[in-house]
């Protein structure tokens, strides 16, 4: 049932997606498919740009893994197809960065800073970027004063 609820955002076709969710979530049997229907929530609001609903939903993901911390362990979910869809292919900007952010999150390849950051609500890590970029000042300057 994911699957076919991936294919269908992929595809745009919102009003399935929308009859259907319901029933996936009824019949989600662990705490590691649940975190697929959080992605698939936030990965709906993402393709509709609504970044603002999508954080709601990014929000409530983070604290069901924060709750289930093993979930995320086990939660294996190829995120290739969505990916490579056309329909992600055309979101930019924000959304887009957002987008990669809780993939990479979902996938626990963010570093454990970013992880923090993310976990704080900097989904599009500027903040983080910032903060890095911040502290490497701070070094060359400390740097160049004991030159």
């Amino acid at each position: 049932m994911s699957n076919l609820l991936e294919i269908k955002l992929m595809l745009g076709d919102d009003e399935y997606f929308e009859s259907h969710v319901h029933i996936l979530k009824n019949i989600v049997v662990s705490q590691s498919e649940s975190i697929t229907c959080y992605f698939l929530d936030v990965a709906r609001e993402l393709f509709r740009e609504y970044i603002s609903e999508a954080r709601n939903k990014i929000e409530d993901l983070i604290k069901h893994i924060n709750k289930h911390p093993k979930a995320l362990v086990n939660h294996l979910w190829d995120y290739n197809d969505m990916q490579s869809s056309d329909k992600y292919q055309q979101i930019s900007g924000d959304t887009k960065t957002i987008f990669e952010n809780v993939i990479k999150y979902l996938k626990r390849s963010l570093n454990a800073d970013e992880k923090v950051s993310f976990e704080k609500g900097d989904y599009t890590l500027e903040l983080f970027i910032k903060d890095q970029e911040q502290k490497r000042a701070e070094e060359e300057e400390k740097k160049m004063k004991q030159s």
